[in-house]
């Protein structure tokens, strides 16, 4: 069986929405927008191409800049190292 990968790179997305106690919450919301905007665009729903793991959970990971700061030691997740105008 083949399968395929795709990589959303977003930008622009606060640092400060991750520094909480509801940071699963906003990655949830932020992976729920990336969906709705790639069916806004697909033919059919994403979510019916999507491969499932053992447990029917769809297989996406959905970094956000918390995991760039502590996996990457990148200062508020920020690639660009400085703060965008």
């Amino acid at each position: 069986m083949g399968v395929e990968t795709l990589t959303v790179f977003g930008l622009h997305t606060p640092h400060s929405l991750f520094c909480n106690t509801e940071s699963d919450v906003v990655r949830h919301q932020l992976t729920a927008s990336v969906l709705a905007s790639l069916n806004s665009v697909l033919a059919e729903p994403i979510q019916e191409v999507l491969m499932t793991d053992a447990h029917g959970r769809p297989c996406i990971e959905t970094t956000t800049t918390l995991d760039l700061e502590r996996t990457l030691m990148m200062s508020d997740g920020n690639i660009f190292q400085v703060a965008l105008c």
